[in-house]
């Protein structure tokens, strides 16, 4: 007997995968997820969520006595949290309520890695960070880990975050064929590299799910399109429904993914590809949540026709058709005029057009402003960086000391390989700010651990700070790891007279 694709096996293959990677999913670069985590798009939804609460505060529909959670689903690795708590922390004297945010997943795995992050230590303290356990297609009620709290649509309206989470839950795949509206089934072939796929067709009549709300959506795509495959995503609409329950009615959603928003893109479709990276995701239909979102009485803003791999959107309901003003402004500016995927572009145009020993101190500069102060930036950019920080000007200095604290506030660990405080540290250095450069190694060894290179250029440090005996304590312990590293072997050689020297001059009495 023939299986829908939302009742195949799939799904429970991919959450095996994320329940027993955690982390891991992300921080050895395995499930994509830079494009959904980084400071600009977690700035532009912050700034969202200030919009949509003066929205809603206009129209009276705040109680200033209760928190306002903002739920993200997905978490994964926090980053995006971490990026739309800073951003929110700005606003934080303007609100007119208090914000707590929620991180959730399906699974319990992740949620020890953000128990214990010490980015989210203060949150946790200050009672503006909880967690809980989430299904998103199953949970109609939310209760809180820390407070307890429980949403049940009683209390404030609530905000959604969902990045790179409808793409991975269950969809259905139908295809119109001679202006019949057919299901596909799959045939699903698990080999040790690769999920392989194959549909058969089935006429699926008039009302394939027996609930006309989603069946009139289907009747729309058949009289509308010619022949085309597209995916129903019956899994998000369930999801919606959940959402809007735990609520009450009042929530605004703000999710990015790969997918579709209009009727002209699904103009002669194939078969959808199934994208493997760990795990697995298809594109969203966030064009069919859109329909059947408005046919409940809620908004859809969604960014406009371009060729992009990102389409950002909001839901939005329990707020009148035109109260929506300054939430269409603030996405007008932060998504649709220049937007977190634009900056991406711009930066892969730039940086291929401009090869890295010709990438300019400024143009560095400017690229880290740009993007909001990016650690994935500025590891990017560190060769050049520190190769510009020489001989630079007081004021100079003083602009890369100040880009270098705002990315390290922003930078959030998750056990990746890409070793920020080393670089920044490498850049102090150039700029003979070697008390600061030495607290970044220190870093870099507690998230990194022991290298030969973070102890040389330690010595070096203390070594122009005058301080002999520690600067000759760490070229020792960079040759412990390698006794073949000639550089440390020289710089203890030199360090050898010098250090007599100090020592006869100490003993020297002054008169």
């Amino acid at each position: 007997m023939s299986t829908r694709l939302s009742q195949s096996g799939l799904w429970e293959h991919q959450r095996s995968y994320y329940h027993n990677q955690g982390v891991q999913a992300w921080n050895t670069g395995t499930v994509p997820h830079y494009v959904t985590n980084n400071p600009i798009i977690g700035d532009a939804y912050a700034d969202l969520i200030v919009a949509h609460l003066d929205d809603l505060e206009r129209e009276g529909a705040l109680d200033p006595r209760q928190p306002v959670c903002i739920v993200e689903m997905g978490g994964g690795s926090g980053r995006l949290a971490h990026y739309i708590m800073r951003r929110l922390d700005t606003f934080r004297d303007q609100l007119p309520v208090k914000l707590r945010y929620v991180l959730t997943d399906f699974t319990t795995t992740n949620l020890g890695h953000w128990r214990e992050h010490p980015k989210f230590a203060p949150y946790f303290e200050q009672g503006l960070l909880d967690l809980a356990v989430f299904d998103a297609e199953s949970t109609d009620e939310l209760v809180l880990e820390k407070s307890g709290l429980k949403l049940d649509g009683s209390g404030n309206p609530v905000f959604f975050v969902a990045n790179y989470v409808f793409d991975s839950i269950p969809l259905d795949c139908f295809r119109i064929h001679q202006g019949a509206l057919q299901e596909a089934y799959p045939e699903i072939t698990y080999g040790e590299e690769a999920i392989s796929i194959e549909y058969s067709y089935q006429d699926a009549g008039d009302s394939p799910y027996g609930r006309d709300d989603y069946d009139s959506i289907l009747r729309q795509y058949r009289e509308r399109l010619g022949d085309t495959h597209f995916l129903f995503p019956i899994g998000p609409l369930r999801c919606l429904e959940n959402l809007a329950k735990i609520a009450g009615g009042r929530l605004c959603l703000l999710t990015a993914d790969k997918g579709w928003t209009r009727w002209e893109e699904f103009v002669g479709l194939g078969p959808p590809p199934l994208v493997e990276h760990g795990s697995f995701s298809l594109n969203v239909n966030f064009h069919t949540m859109g329909l059947y979102w408005e046919a409940l009485g809620g908004q859809f803003l969604c960014n406009s026709q371009r060729d992009a791999m990102l389409d950002i959107c909001c839901f939005s309901m329990g707020l009148p058709e035109n109260s929506l003003k300054r939430t269409r402004r603030i996405f007008a500016d932060k998504v649709e005029s220049f937007g977190p995927l634009d900056f991406l572009n711009l930066r892969n145009a730039i940086t291929e057009a401009t090869p890295r020993e010709k990438r300019s101190l400024r143009l560095c500069l400017e690229l880290l402003r740009l993007s909001h102060w990016d650690a994935e930036i500025l590891y990017e950019l560190a060769e050049p960086l520190a190769t510009g920080s020489e001989n630079v000007s007081a004021k100079e200095k003083r602009e890369i000391f100040v880009a270098l604290t705002r990315v390290w506030a922003n930078y959030f660990p998750i056990g990746e390989t890409k070793d920020v405080p080393f670089e920044i540290a490498r850049i102090l250095f150039r700029l003979e700010y070697y008390e600061p450069s030495l607290q970044f190694y220190e870093e870099s060894l507690r998230l990194f651990g022991t290298h030969k290179m973070t102890y040389h250029n330690m010595g070096l440090c203390y070594y122009y700070l005058r301080r002999l005996e520690q600067a000759k304590a760490s070229f020792e312990k960079s040759l412990e790891l390698d006794p073949g590293y000639g550089v440390a072997r020289d710089w203890l050689l030199r360090l050898a007279p010098e250090i007599e020297e100090s020592g006869t001059f100490a003993a020297v009495a002054i008169v």
